[in-house]
This record gives C-alpha cells, sequence and structure tokens, in this order.
C-alpha cells in the first residue's frame, strides 16, 4: 500500500470544495491541479496552480492569482484563492 503525504490545510480544503460540489466545478471549466501528496511551500502551490492555469490558455487568470496570492494576509488565506481559480486532485 503506498501512502501519500498531503499537507494538513490542502487536504481540509481540497475535501471541503468535494464536499460543497465537485461536480459543480468541473462545468464552471476550472483545470485540474494535483497537489496530493506534493510541497505545502505556498510558493510552490502557487507555481503549480500558474502552470495549470497557463496550459489550459487561462494566462491571465495565471497572473491574476498570483498577484492575489501574494497580496493575500495569510496561507489559508492564499489557498483559498487559488482553490478558486483550480480544481484540486
Amino acid at each position: 500500500m503506498n501512502l501519500v503525504a498531503i499537507h494538513p490545510r490542502v487536504w481540509q480544503y481540497a475535501t471541503t470544495l468535494i464536499e460543497i460540489g465537485g461536480v459543480a466545478m468541473e462545468e464552471h471549466g476550472k483545470p485540474i491541479c494535483k497537489l496530493v501528496g506534493e510541497d505545502g511551500n505556498i510558493f510552490w502551490i502557487l507555481g503549480r496552480v500558474n502552470r495549470a492555469l497557463k496550459e489550459n490558455g487561462k494566462a491571465d487568470e495565471a497572473k491574476e492569482v498570483s498577484e492575489r496570492v501574494l497580496a493575500s494576509g495569510s496561507y489559508d488565506e492564499a489557498l483559498q484563492i487559488m482553490m478558486e481559480y483550480v480544481e484540486v486532485e
């Protein structure tokens, strides 16, 4: 059995979004961003989110999310902002 580590806050927000309506997020065309088992460093996560957006033709949103995250006041707020733009897997 392979165990995968994930930062507790990322897991909390990911499971919350799934409970709120993961299917609805797909309908809005959010790119999927795989974060399970990855580094919890906020800048690393932002890089992954930016890559997912750019790979899906959303370069303007990539710039917007970066600006909002860098202006955010906390780790939790930054995660919430990024999760507005991508579906976390």
